[in-house]
């Protein structure tokens, strides 16, 4: 938060904190975690207000937080359940991972700032930095977050998995199954966000293209 607003963290907190005990804020604090309260109306409200350095530090942070690998998949499929234990936890926060995510998606439909950029491109040109030469533990961190990233920017999003499965794909390793009570499969991210994405007519017929195309390559059924 702090390197996102280029203010010293002591000092954002205590507009926070001001902020949050307003009537209808638009931030909350919930123990040591921050919310914002109707983020859809908040950005509307607040976009207008980027200029080109708080772009810059988001793409810069975007990448920084979306590009993580989560270490629990060092471990084997049997002790992935049991990650914390073991100390194979993300730097950064799901919640943080999901804002960004989310962030990503309505920056995309931001007009942007005069001479520059659109939201469109912005969100395009972070999402190519993010999923480029991706490895299938990436694929699977991103489990929670790609719906997100797909609607940042679908055509992106669409042509990365496209260069995967037109190669050596990493993206089939996601649908080797992990059985157990306490397992999942990380190919759940990938088949949510095409389907997000097979809704939009715009999209449907290469959003399902892709869907057959990796049942193809993983030989999977149905």
């Amino acid at each position: 938060m702090a390197h996102l607003s280029g203010e010293a963290y002591h000092a954002l907190r205590e507009v926070l904190l001001a902020s949050a005990a307003q009537p209808d804020a638009p931030v909350r604090r919930i123990g040591e975690k921050w919310l914002t309260v109707a983020r859809a109306d908040s950005w509307s409200l607040l976009a207008g207000f980027l200029t080109q350095p708080e772009l810059d530090r988001f793409r810069e942070i975007a990448i920084r937080v979306l590009r993580e690998p989560d270490p629990k998949f060092e471990l084997p499929p049997e002790e992935r359940y049991a990650a914390a234990v073991h100390g194979k936890v993300l730097m950064h926060s799901n919640d943080l991972r999901d804002g960004v995510a989310e962030t990503l998606a309505l920056l995309a439909a931001f007009e942007g700032i005069d001479g520059a950029m659109t939201g469109g491109q912005w969100a395009g040109w972070i999402v190519r930095d993010v999923l480029d030469d991706a490895d299938w533990t990436l694929w699977a961190s991103l489990t929670n977050q790609l719906h997100a990233v797909a609607e940042a920017s679908p055509v992106d999003f669409m042509n990365a998995v496209e260069r995967d499965l037109a190669g050596e794909s990493v993206i089939a390793k996601l649908f080797e199954e992990e059985r157990g009570l306490f397992h999942s499969s990380p190919s759940v991210g990938l088949l949510w966000a095409l389907e997000v994405l097979a809704w939009s007519p715009e999209h449907l017929h290469r959003a399902t293209m892709l869907l057959a195309r990796i049942d193809d390559v993983t030989g999977r059924k149905g």
